[in-house]
């Protein structure tokens, strides 16, 4: 975002008294106009309306949280995990983040799997990956028939 605009010239033959504007402090990504009147020491006046653009030229940055390995003992029937915490992305942008996504699944299977969280500013976006790897660590269940006793 520009910080300011370009120095204004002014000249009066008596000398210029005021010079004014409604210049935001910083301006936004886009096309603002900034109004500038200018005073002589005998009252008159002159305006000239300004056109700043500003144009994001530079990407957001994300940085996604470390990749979690998770120990599942109470799987459910189809081998899924559910409620697993991935932590939240650190972003930053010159303009301000607008939004920041992932692609996680409502369930996460036994094995790896990425989930690509994305950050998107007024133009760009960036994306980082992190790995989830869950592990089924519940042993499998048995139960034997009953004794056999059989004659000959």
């Amino acid at each position: 975002m520009l910080r300011s605009s370009p120095a204004l010239i002014t000249a009066d033959n008596c000398g210029v008294a005021t010079v004014t504007n409604n210049a935001p402090v910083r301006f936004p990504v886009a096309n603002t106009v900034a109004f500038r009147p200018v005073t002589d020491v005998h009252g008159n006046t002159a305006t000239c309306n300004q056109t700043v653009t500003v144009i994001d030229t530079q990407n957001p940055t994300i940085t996604c949280p470390a990749d979690a390995g998770l120990m599942y003992r109470q799987m459910q029937v189809s081998a899924m995990a559910t409620g697993v915490a991935l932590g939240t992305p650190t972003t930053a942008d010159n303009c301000g983040v607008a939004t920041v996504t992932n692609k996680r699944p409502a369930q996460f299977p036994v094995g790896s799997i990425t989930v690509t969280s994305t950050v998107t500013d007024v133009r760009y976006t960036a994306t980082c990956d992190q790995t989830v790897t869950v592990v089924d660590t519940q042993n499998p269940t048995i139960t034997c028939p009953a004794d056999v006793s059989e004659r000959t």
